[in-house]
């Protein structure tokens, strides 16, 4: 801050001359004045004494010459001494008696004062034999100062001197000080409050460097033993990694940006890997001079931490693929680029089949190794211009780019890229020595298929992979504006089932199963050995079979069992249907279901709830369910056969490994498909239905012929020997005509 001289000094007028003199020059001028005029007044009275001695010596000399009131004024001149430093001026002598003074000039020997000399006068009295002969006035003229008030003045002066030569001696010693301390101070805060510091100086081209940022950075230097180093003034070049903006930074020509943050070259930080510099301009005062010092934080851990958090942001964290937010990121990205002349992409979306499965029975653990090896074999086969990322629990999706071309090619080069990644995921893994094999449905969707909406294309590959499942998983599908409509269907039909789980409509149609041995049919009545409950819901425009595919897809399958098991308690509670100590009831039970490793232990509670008979009751499971999964299939059936409750397999015949599954699972019962039974009666079907015949006799178990529906049907399959037979033809000889529906609402 400036201080104008104005506010502290004194004005002297000399010819119309302003002069100005600071504070410091007052005081030693006030003092020397005061001096001069103190020693001046001592002179004086010195003088004075001096003088008036002397003129007493003078009337002693003169006293002789005054006779008889005469006076040889010559001779009392000539006699006259005055003192060196006073001139005498004159004499005047007034004799007793006579009024007339007689004045005696001196001019000859005195020459008369100039302008400034100071006229001293003293008197005495001439006084002879004691008596008074005359008045003696004498007056001097002094003319220089005496010998004491030079050498007071001198030494005054030499006194002035040496009080300011030490004054400035003290105050440049304590100034030095003074900047020392505040300079240290300032470096301590800067230390304080940084993990180094750096001072430039422009003139000599040189940096003052804290010894704590020779040490964060590891610079070499010579100065062991100080606290800041010198080094030149661009050190920084051999440590930071350089940028345009950074040199523009650190060269003082951006004042606008105070803040960067700098990469450390690898080789010099070591471990540290990133530092923020902040530009400080320093105010200088009379000890601290205007500093520009530059100001560095260690942020490697700060940029690790927001790397991370970016990483969580944008990265899936168990397979480390993009994740949703970078997927659909991506997707907007594409979709901005509206005139793709350089190329055109494909959406693929896959997930694991029955993947539920792999994580119920080896759990979680298992389960996420697993999909890191997906992810793995993902970035093997695909190309480093293909976007993958995770986005669900088992789902994967890929972006894949190619170059422009027409739709068939698109189509052809995406077909190639979902069928190799579908081979790969089929291939066994290895995860912790256990091998696992499970495959992968895939949809596609390509570009031209995609609306306005980004994540349009998203939503139609999401119906090509619907549908690749529906086709009976393990396959590859295209998306088609068809598949739309199964969509909307579908939700519609989940709502309808949604709605009759609410309102209970829900209802059992019990179809009997007969005992058509030809040993039983000479008698008048066909003997009914069980019933087959079958789902029904008047209020569902579906099929049972419609309706059953859709709660499985939906997750509402569990509910609907368990409606039907409460639809049976319900008939049996309010003598609907009767059944003897010999019949059984077979419930349907879905591949899923049969897959849930708590399924034995919700079943029987199900049963236990509507007081339902375990002995009563059979299930009946496809085939698909044991190729998914059979050691969690057979752990569940065993649990149920421990509990007195049957196992049939449903649709025997058309699995893929029939034979297998038998000799791998005890079952009571196998059903033959109906398609066997409604074929044509020709020699092939028949060597197939007796074949089917044979392999239950083999392993003694029950044979059930389904789908029976007209008494030829029925005479064939009695004279191969098949012993228990169901459909539509045999219902007539159900005596009890019980009513094909029973509504839940009336019990419930």
């Amino acid at each position: 801050m400036k201080i104008s001289l104005f506010t502290k000094t004194s004005l002297f007028r000399i010819q119309n001359i302003r002069i100005r003199l600071a504070p410091r020059f007052m005081i030693p001028l006030l003092a020397f004045l005061c001096i001069n005029i103190l020693t001046s007044d001592l002179d004086r009275r010195h003088q004075k004494t001096t003088l008036d001695k002397k003129v007493d010596q003078i009337s002693a000399i003169i006293l002789p010459y005054v006779v008889d009131k005469e006076i040889d004024i010559l001779k009392a001149i000539g006699k006259s001494e005055v003192e060196r430093n006073a001139q005498l001026r004159s004499i005047y002598i007034h004799l007793v008696g006579i009024n007339q003074s007689i004045a005696i000039n001196s001019t000859p020997r005195v020459n008369l004062p100039a302008t400034g000399q100071v006229t001293y006068q003293s008197t005495t009295n001439l006084v002879n034999q004691g008596l008074k002969v005359a008045d003696l006035k004498i007056k001097f003229s002094l003319t220089s100062p005496t010998n004491n008030l030079v050498r007071i003045n001198i030494l005054a002066l030499i006194a002035i001197f040496a009080y300011f030569l030490i004054k400035k001696q003290i105050n440049s010693t304590l100034i030095a000080e003074k900047r020392k301390i505040a300079s240290l101070g300032l470096h301590l805060a800067l230390e304080a409050s940084s993990d180094g510091w750096w001072e430039i100086n422009k003139s000599e081209n040189k940096a003052l460097v804290s010894k704590k940022l020779c040490n964060l950075l590891s610079i070499k230097h010579n100065d062991k033993h100080k606290t800041i180093v010198e080094l030149n003034a661009n050190w920084w070049i051999n440590y930071f990694e350089q940028s345009y903006d950074l040199i523009k930074f650190l060269c003082l020509q951006n004042a606008s940006i105070t803040h960067k943050e700098v990469k450390i070259l690898p080789e010099k930080g070591k471990k540290l890997h990133h530092i923020s510099i902040k530009r400080v301009k320093i105010l200088g005062n009379k000890y601290i001079k205007d500093t520009i010092v530059f100001m560095l934080t260690n942020v490697s851990e700060e940029v690790a931490n927001r790397s991370r958090i970016e990483d969580m942001a944008y990265t899936d964290n168990l397979t480390k693929l993009s994740n949703r937010v970078s997927f659909e990121l991506e997707l907007e990205k594409l979709s901005a680029e509206k005139n793709r002349h350089q190329y055109r992409y494909s959406l693929l979306m896959l997930d694991i089949d029955n993947f539920k499965l792999l994580n119920d029975i080896n759990g979680h653990i298992i389960g996420d190794q697993f999909l890191r090896e997906i992810s793995n074999r993902l970035r093997l086969i695909l190309r480093p211009m293909d976007f993958i990322a995770r986005i669900g629990g088992d789902e994967f999706v890929i972006i894949a780019r190619f170059p422009n071309s027409n739709d068939e090619d698109i189509m052809r080069r995406s077909l190639a890229i979902g069928e190799k990644i579908r081979k790969a995921i089929s291939k066994p893994f290895l995860v912790d020595d256990l091998a696992l094999q499970y495959n992968c449905s895939i949809g596609i969707c390509i570009d031209k298929d995609q609306s306005d909406s980004p994540l349009s294309i998203l939503d139609n590959a999401d119906l090509a992979l619907y549908d690749a499942k529906d086709k009976g998983r393990n396959k590859v599908s295209f998306f088609k504006d068809s598949m739309k409509d199964v969509v909307s269907r579908r939700a519609s039909l989940k709502e309808m089932i949604s709605e009759a789980l609410n309102k209970k409509t829900i209802y059992i149609h019990y179809q009997p199963i007969f005992d058509i041995s030809l040993k039983k049919r000479g008698q008048q009545k066909l003997q009914i050995v069980g019933y087959e409950a079958l789902f029904r819901c008047d209020h569902i425009n579906a099929s049972p079979g419609q309706i059953i595919k859709t709660a499985e897809r939906t997750g509402q399958i569990d509910q609907v069992t368990e409606a039907v098991i409460d639809a049976i308690g319900n008939d049996i509670k309010y003598n609907k249907i009767r059944l003897i100590s010999t019949q059984k009831i077979s419930i349907n039970v879905s591949a899923v279901e049969i897959l849930n490793p708590n399924f034995s232990k919700q079943l029987l509670d199900r049963l236990a709830q509507n007081n339902i008979n375990n002995d009563q009751i059979c299930i009946e499971v496809t085939e698909t369910a044991f190729i998914s999964n059979i050691e969690l299939a057979k752990r569940n059936i065993a649990l149920l056969r421990l509990e007195n409750i049957q196992v049939a397999m449903d649709d025997f015949g058309t699995g893929y490994a029939s034979i297998q599954t038998l000799r791998n699972i005890k079952f009571d019962q196998i059903k033959i498909d109906q398609s066997y039974i409604q074929g044509p009666m020709n020699d092939i079907n028949l060597a197939l239905i007796k074949s089917l015949i044979w392999t239950a006799r083999a392993i003694n178990v029950d044979l059930v012929a389904e789908g029976i529906e007209t008494e030829e049907q029925l005479n064939t399959l009695s004279s191969l020997g098949c012993t228990l037979g169901q459909g539509f033809f045999l219902d007539q000889f159900d005596e009890r005509n019980m009513e094909a529906k029973t509504p839940l609402d009336k019990h419930f």
